[in-house]
């Protein structure tokens, strides 16, 4: 995805050239692909936070898990211990009872000690029974953080599956753009993939004469059948920038390339694409893909680019439905 997104609110009120509902419109189509800029850069940003989350919780479950093993070795062993205790616990008070029965002054101090050994045990009964109990909550506490990985992998999973299913039906696209369109040559038009996105660049020679926004028969015929194209799909918005060489005044090249943004619109929504789809935007000559020192550059440069771009409503949802 380019890094930055740029329209222009284009000056045409002063010069007479462009009415104020076209206008509108211009400012409509800045907001909306910003808004879309937006969007998407959010959607990015989430992503990488909840993979950042995600490695953060796989360090600490790793350090957790270790952390349950060494309380089940403890467990165990305080188990062990305890059963120990109760066992000598119960000898030393058979031997008490017993003691009891006898009244010679020469088992005093034998039975102190024995009373002494019985408070001792049963501090260490009481001690060992709250480490089993300290025990069971980090218990509660390992499952929690399972559970809490397991919901975060889950969404992960969601968004990467979307996310390649808007490759996948990018990639298709591209292939049946590329096959509707093999009869025109390459210095007539162009299809690449970048970023997510598909780009047709159609040059000048083949929509338009020089300086006119009026499209050519050939033109036309390549509209048509690029709208067959995307006709078979809704999930793809679509971007429609004009651009012009470094010819003239800023003005007139602001309302060249927006006049032919919009010839081409009308194309494509006569062949029944759906206009609500369609944003049409007028980049001048501040977009060239060469520089403008010779007449072979300016003629590349004179171009207009169709952009094709995934819509993201399902990326949101996941991201929505899982805060």
């Amino acid at each position: 995805m380019k890094n930055q997104i740029l329209l222009f609110t284009i000056p045409l009120f002063a010069s007479g050239c462009v009415s104020k509902k076209k206008y509108d419109q211009f400012v409509q189509s800045k907001e909306a692909l910003q808004n879309d800029f937006n969007r998407m850069r959010d959607a990015e940003r989430e992503r990488l936070i909840y993979a950042d989350s995600l490695v953060r919780l796989n360090i600490r479950l790793s350090g957790a898990i270790q952390e349950a093993d060494e309380w089940k070795n403890r467990y165990y062993s305080i188990e062990t211990t305890l059963r120990d205790v109760n066992k000598e616990l119960t000898s030393v008070r058979y031997q008490n009872e017993q003691l009891q029965l006898v009244s010679s002054s020469n088992n005093d101090a034998l039975r102190q000690q024995i009373a002494d050994k019985i408070r001792e045990l049963d501090a260490r009964d009481k001690d060992l029974r709250l480490l089993l109990e300290e025990t069971k909550n980090n218990k509660g506490t390992i499952g929690d953080l399972n559970k809490n990985l397991d919901e975060k992998q889950l969404k992960i999973r969601q968004l990467s599956d979307a996310l390649n299913q808007k490759d996948a039906q990018m990639n298709e696209l591209r292939y049946r753009i590329a096959e509707i369109l093999r009869g025109f040559n390459t210095g007539e038009l162009t299809v690449r993939q970048e970023n997510g996105k598909i780009y047709v660049a159609l040059s000048e020679n083949l929509l338009f004469a020089k300086g006119s926004s009026t499209i050519n028969p050939r033109g036309v015929e390549a509209l048509k059948k690029l709208s067959q194209a995307l006709n078979t799909t809704t999930e793809v918005g679509i971007e429609v920038e004009g651009h012009t060489d470094s010819d003239g005044t800023a003005d007139s090249n602001w309302a060249l390339s927006t006049s032919r943004a919009l010839s081409v619109v009308k194309i494509l929504t006569t062949n029944k694409v759906d206009p609500k789809r369609i944003i049409a935007s007028g980049r001048a000559f501040y977009l060239p893909v060469a520089p403008n020192d010779s007449e072979a550059n300016k003629s590349k440069n004179r171009r207009t680019e169709i952009i094709l771009s995934p819509k993201l409503d399902e990326l949101y949802n996941i991201i929505k439905n899982n805060k």
